[in-house]
């Protein structure tokens, strides 16, 4: 089952799909910061499972830089005003 999530695995003809689907799905979760999950009993049940978190680990990182940025500048314009006291 570890090869469903390969590029161009399919148990399909050949003329019959490419076997991107769960690959990209995946490449797409991970990209979030998510998974994709398969639990499957052969014959019963096959269960995809996605989870994406609500803030992507980037987009949490990219706010914290840009915070961090502001607090900077912040503080240099404080200690501009402070010389310009002086």
């Amino acid at each position: 089952m570890d090869k469903i999530f390969n590029p161009f695995f399919t148990t399909k003809p050949t003329d019959q799909g490419t076997g991107l689907g769960l690959s990209l799905s995946a490449d797409i979760a991970r990209q979030h910061g998510g998974e994709l999950r398969v639990q499957s009993e052969a014959g019963e049940f096959t269960e995809m499972t996605v989870e994406i978190p609500l803030h992507s680990p980037a987009a949490a990182n990219a706010e914290e830089a840009s915070a961090d940025a502001a607090s900077a500048a912040a503080d240099d314009a404080d200690d501009e005003e402070a010389e310009d006291a002086k």
